[in-house]
């Protein structure tokens, strides 16, 4: 019996001018102060931890840019979905998340959108296969697709590290329900 593979990474996920649309509009939000970000306080107190402050932007506020990646993900993952909530996420300095499952989804997709980000600033995806943790760096226009009930999390942003840029995509079946 061949076993479902619940992480998928893709590199090149987004095509060059959708990543780059992508990252100047991530950017954009957070540098320019037109848009009053959220915070990752809304989510449940054991997601929160004593992280720093995760920035959060809805990208539903750009609705050809949600439209498009909502496109790529449906071409290129296999995975069953009515409604997808998509944002920004802004990972600041000591920002991590502990570990937890997205079970409220059908499914997550991270993309991560710094063009360089150097391994000694921490921000790695962990999850844990067959008994081992493996990690993923967050590496320019890399997708991570992770099925429904996957135990991750994220090491923490290190102080040399940037601020580190992803969109996070949580796949729904049903009503959209929101990430927490």
């Amino acid at each position: 019996m061949k076993k479902e593979k619940i992480v998928q990474k893709f590199e090149n996920f987004l095509d060059e001018a959708l990543y780059l649309r992508c990252r100047t509009t991530a950017r954009d939000k957070y540098y320019k102060g037109e848009q009053c970000l959220k915070t990752h306080r809304c989510w449940q107190a054991s997601l929160v931890a004593d992280s720093a402050p995760v920035l959060i932007y809805d990208v539903k506020g750009e609705p050809e840019l949600y439209n498009d990646i909502v496109k790529t993900i449906r071409e290129k993952i296999d995975v069953e979905f009515e409604t997808a909530t998509i944002n920004f996420y802004y990972w600041t300095r000591y920002s991590y998340i502990p570990w937890h499952n997205d079970g409220h989804a059908a499914g997550a997709v991270s993309i991560y959108l710094n063009p360089d980000w150097n391994p000694n600033y921490g921000g790695y995806l962990l999850y844990k296969e067959d008994d081992e943790i493996k990690a993923i760096l967050p590496e320019k226009n890399v997708a991570v697709f992770q099925a429904n009930g996957l135990h991750h999390g994220t090491t923490p942003v290190n102080f040399a590290g940037d601020i580190r840029y992803s969109i996070q995509c949580f796949l729904e079946k049903g009503r959209n329900k929101g990430p927490y």
